[in-house]
């Protein structure tokens, strides 16, 4: 038996019934996914931490919907081990938290993927006394904490050692709590790249090159667990020539959030033959309400035209 089909076709039951009530009108209905992965992106990394409960109302939404992917973002929301000072303060989801978030996952037809920033958004973690000599700008742990300041400085010093053991401990202790064979490195926004402490390795090889190692590094690490690594493509997109030392097996998610965004960086990918998955989205950073929607309107249609 198809159980997708079975699903879907149930879901689109749920949506008729609530546009219509009980009295259903007469009619056949054909359908198919335009895309084999369906995926949404829910960074839990500002504000309240969601519960469990919360995460679960969540997913049954999206099932409603036929998506079937979802990538969960943390920072210093997830109880690592060892690392009580930087999610201080909090209430973090735990590993039991995660183990039965997949489950319930699972049993609604929707992959649950790990997503953790291998070297970058590392702010609130590269404020505390035992990490902070691994970042970028260790001087500048120590300054008021302002939401727009976790936009800054919040990058491993890539060329210590010591940061990549970090990078692959976070990476290690997340991805073993995922049935998922795959894992978002993320890899984006790095602004602090060879500005402070990594300057003279910065100054010894172009940035382009420094980033391309940074990313490649945690892939080939990931490969050797079994898992499909994906990052962010932005940065890779700023310096296409990056796009041909990428592991073969990692997957660009090319991210535009432009209302009048075009195809081209969507042809480079195709264009170098890496892997990629199209990631509608809308600029809403330091806004205190979600964007307008005509900007929704403009950007999703688009974006999913270009992904076909």
């Amino acid at each position: 038996m198809d159980f997708e089909g079975v699903r879907n076709g149930v879901q689109t039951l749920r949506q008729l019934i609530r546009q219509c009530g009980a009295a259903l009108p007469y009619l056949h209905v054909e359908d198919q996914p335009a895309f084999r992965t369906r995926g949404y992106y829910l960074g839990v990394t500002r504000g309240r931490v969601p519960a469990l409960d919360w995460l679960k109302t969540w997913v049954d939404k999206l099932c409603l919907r036929k998506v079937n992917q979802l990538q969960l973002y943390i920072k210093h929301t997830f109880r690592f081990d060892g690392m009580s000072e930087t999610w201080h303060g909090s209430i973090p989801l735990t590993p039991r938290d995660i183990l039965a978030f997949d489950d319930y996952c699972a049993d609604r037809g929707i992959e649950l993927v790990s997503s953790v920033s291998a070297f970058g958004h590392l702010y609130m973690a590269l404020r505390t006394q035992s990490l902070r000599d691994l970042g970028e700008f260790p001087e500048s742990a120590d300054e008021s904490f302002v939401f727009i300041n976790r936009m800054h400085h919040h990058m491993l010093n890539t060329s210590d050692d010591r940061a990549f053991d970090l990078s692959r401990r976070l990476v290690d202790d997340y991805l073993q709590l995922f049935r998922s064979d795959k894992f978002d490195i993320c890899a984006d926004e790095t602004f602090d790249l060879g500005k402070s402490r990594s300057e003279p390795f910065a100054e010894r090889i172009d940035v382009a090159a420094m980033y391309a190692d940074c990313a490649i590094r945690p892939c080939r690490h990931l490969e050797t667990r079994g898992r499909r690594p994906m990052m962010w493509g932005g940065i890779t997109l700023e310096h296409p020539e990056i796009l041909e030392t990428l592991p073969e097996e990692v997957t660009l998610l090319n991210w535009q959030h432009d209302p009048q965004v075009t195809d081209e960086k969507i042809r480079a990918v195709s264009e170098s033959g890496a892997k990629q998955i199209v990631r509608p989205s809308v600029w809403c950073r330091n806004a205190l309400l979600p964007c307008h929607r005509r900007r929704l309107a403009q950007n999703i249609p688009r974006m999913t035209r270009y992904g076909q």
